[in-house]
């Protein structure tokens, strides 16, 4: 048997790509954090556009540099263009036809949030006019107060890892629907990293479990939406739109960890937004929507 058959290639076992390139993800983003951290005890002060940038350094070299060149993913070792085209980044045919996806799918997200608030309110007994007026208070959602806007861009890697690696390399070895299955359960899965965050609580494990929950579910819809239109593009403009522009929209004060929870499951990128993007985007698709 010769050396080349003898030796291990990565694309052909998309479960341990998938554990190797999240060790080194997460390994380097720990590494970049510690670093940060010991700045600032050193009387250093770091902003979170530097943090991001960093992390969309870390995420480029990595995925840009280390996948395609030294691992050869998703395929094998090529240029980076056809390594563009293979994980769905390559230029759209028509800008617009992925616009008729993506966009209105903003807009489920955008809406699904605005409802849990006013169900929310509602639920609470509180007057909606006057909660409107305080909902119009957009500065709870911009920085200083909040800089999800800035450090969400960094989930831009998670569908470069998910759907653009790991998702193509599925759909090679089984059926559109499996590979969907599989790929939303990864990402589901992936979130169990959250338990990282903080001492061993019942809120903890609790809060963890139902943000596996909803990732598959909405990670369902992520698969499908790479599979139809077959660009990374729409899943990467989604996700960053649901991690860094819901607090323009949920507002939900006071809400207990329980209700917020479910609130969460039903509203955020669980039960509702999932079915009403799924649904748009095969309407779209049938349509002659992808590119």
């Amino acid at each position: 048997m010769s050396t080349r058959s003898q030796r291990f290639n990565l694309s052909e076992h998309p479960w341990v790509s998938l554990i190797v390139l999240l060790i080194i993800m997460v390994s380097t983003l720990l590494a970049c954090s510690t670093i940060v951290q010991r700045m600032e005890v050193a009387g250093y002060e770091i902003s979170p556009v530097i943090e991001t940038a960093s992390g969309m350094v870390v995420g480029a070299l990595l995925f840009f540099g280390v996948v395609p060149y030294v691992f050869g993913l998703p395929h094998e070792r090529t240029s980076l263009e056809r390594y563009f085209s293979a994980i769905g980044l390559q230029r759209p045919k028509s800008i617009t036809r992925l616009a008729v996806v993506t966009v209105p799918c903003i807009a489920i997200l955008f809406s699904s949030w605005l409802l849990a608030s006013f169900v929310y309110a509602s639920l609470r007994g509180w007057d909606l006019a006057v909660f409107a007026t305080q909902m119009m208070d957009v500065s709870r959602a911009l920085p200083p107060c909040n800089w999800s806007i800035i450090t969400s861009i960094g989930s831009i890697w998670e569908e470069v890892l998910l759907r653009g690696i790991f998702l193509t390399i599925l759909l090679e070895r089984h059926t559109e629907r499996e590979s969907i299955g599989l790929s939303a359960l990864a990402f589901g899965g992936i979130h169990i990293l959250n338990l990282m965050n903080g001492p061993p609580t019942a809120e903890l494990l609790i809060g963890v479990l139902a943000q596996i929950l909803w990732a598959a579910m909405y990670g369902l819809f992520y698969g499908y939406l790479f599979v139809k239109t077959r660009s990374l593009i729409p899943c990467m403009v989604l996700h960053y739109v649901g991690n860094g522009y819901i607090s323009f929209w949920w507002y939900t004060p006071f809400a207990s960890f329980m209700q917020y929870t479910a609130l969460m499951l039903m509203f955020y990128i669980g039960v509702l937004p999932t079915i009403s993007s799924l649904l748009w985007v095969r309407y779209a698709t049938r349509l002659g929507a992808p590119s």
